[in-house]
């Protein structure tokens, strides 16, 4: 955005009073902004993950060996390939059940933010800048 898309024109500028009200509404708005940046990027964590746990599930099916090494957090197990299977398809499931939690999140968190937007347009006008 160019300095010139910044600066208001003395047509477009509003000399609403900022209330402590609005003040409070724009805090707000800045900190859900925040907050959807930070849920993005667990999403696109959460969305890897389950990619991740596809392919070692299409990587175990593929496999010749009767066990496998498992690895939980730091430790690796070895486990049959029926019981490595099950596992991963317990942890996509958790993963997903994640991942809905959190676009959920996004969608109730936009649309205060949207609601927010449209007070704070409706009294500033394009004096005010959100995003």
């Amino acid at each position: 955005m160019s300095l010139e898309d910044r600066i208001v024109s003395h047509e477009d500028e509003n000399d609403a009073p900022i209330l402590k009200e609005d003040q409070d509404r724009i805090n707000e708005f800045a900190r859900l902004h925040a907050r959807c940046d930070e849920i993005e990027a667990a999403v696109k964590e959460a969305e890897k993950s389950l990619q991740d746990h596809d392919d070692a599930g299409d990587e175990l099916m593929m496999q010749d060996d009767e066990t496998v090494m498992y690895a939980v957090g730091d430790c690796f197990m070895i486990l049959e390939n029926d019981d490595a299977g099950e596992a991963i398809e317990e942890a996509k499931a958790l993963m997903q059940t994640d991942a809905d939690k959190l676009r959920a999140q996004y969608a109730t968190t936009q649309a205060r933010m949207s609601e927010l937007r449209a007070m704070l347009y409706a009294k500033f006008g394009k004096s005010i800048r959100l995003e």
